[in-house]
């Protein structure tokens, strides 16, 4: 799905209902995340070969390619700078939120946001994987 008015009806309709959604919540980033991620190992640094086109608008910046689309929304919470993001797959029919993370004040800078994004992504992808392959098993 790459139709940006379809994408942005999709957005607040999982926005608006995120408990329905996610119904485990949105994830908190801090330091056990960052450490249990592998992201505080400043020698490994493993380079993404996804490609996104990138859509920005006043309130969110959009990411889309042919396996997900993803939301990064800033706020400011109580005078403190806050991202959320917003990863769904990107099926050919229609989307399917997977995760929603949350990065405050010192966790939110954009190389953590997306060091935090590529990781979800790869699990998720690996996730997908292994679902196909018990599918195709039976």
């Amino acid at each position: 799905m790459d139709n940006i008015i379809e994408l942005e009806h999709c957005f607040k309709q999982y926005w608006n209902q995120i408990n329905r959604w996610l119904p485990e919540g949105i994830v908190q980033v801090d330091l056990k995340l960052l450490l249990d991620f592998g992201l505080l190992d400043f020698e490994a640094k493993d380079s993404s070969n996804r490609i996104f086109h990138v859509i920005e608008n006043p309130d969110k910046i959009l990411l889309v390619n042919q396996d997900f689309v993803v939301w990064i929304v800033p706020f400011i919470e109580q005078g403190i700078s806050v991202s959320y993001t917003l990863i769904a797959l990107n099926g050919r029919e229609s989307l399917h939120p997977e995760i929603c993370f949350k990065c405050v004040g010192a966790y939110n800078t954009s190389h953590l946001v997306l060091s935090i994004l590529d990781k979800f992504i790869s699990d998720i992808e690996e996730n997908e994987n292994v679902l196909t392959n018990i599918q195709n098993y039976y």
